[in-house]
């Protein structure tokens, strides 16, 4: 990112690429399933400014604007 490394787990990356792959589309979670929440904490962390491009789309899921 930015030309620095990011160390991610797989099943950060996995979801990276899922929502990237999908620029714009909801990344919709299962209710109960706060694994891809801590994920998305994590990444938002990890990835600094571009942080602000994973949206949060209250009562579904997620998704990467521009």
């Amino acid at each position: 990112l930015g030309g620095r490394r990011l160390d991610l787990t797989p099943g950060e990356f996995a979801l990276l690429v899922r929502l990237v792959s999908h620029r714009g589309r909801v990344f919709a979670r299962a209710a109960d399933e706060r694994t891809v929440d801590v994920q998305i904490a994590k990444l938002r962390q990890k990835l600094g400014d571009w942080s602000a491009h994973i949206e949060t789309v209250r009562g579904i899921g997620y998704r990467i604007v521009d």
